[in-house]
């Protein structure tokens, strides 16, 4: 399963949603993060990936 994670830039994850992803992890796992590369929750979800060692597939916005 891929997982998107995207949103404010001004945001980290909170703890207990983190550990709601690992959780999550266990039951379904995740092949791939998707996330737009920015600070925040962007940058938490690649933090968390790494250290469970998915793969992370960066795709930052095109504001043109």
């Amino acid at each position: 399963m891929k997982l998107i994670i995207a949103g404010s830039r001004s945001l980290d994850i909170p703890n207990e949603n983190l550990q709601q992803l690992i959780f999550d992890h266990f039951r379904f796992p995740i092949d791939e993060i998707v996330c737009g590369g920015a600070k925040g929750i962007d940058l938490c979800g690649r933090i968390w990936a790494e250290t469970y060692l998915i793969p992370v597939k960066e795709m930052p916005a095109d504001w043109k």
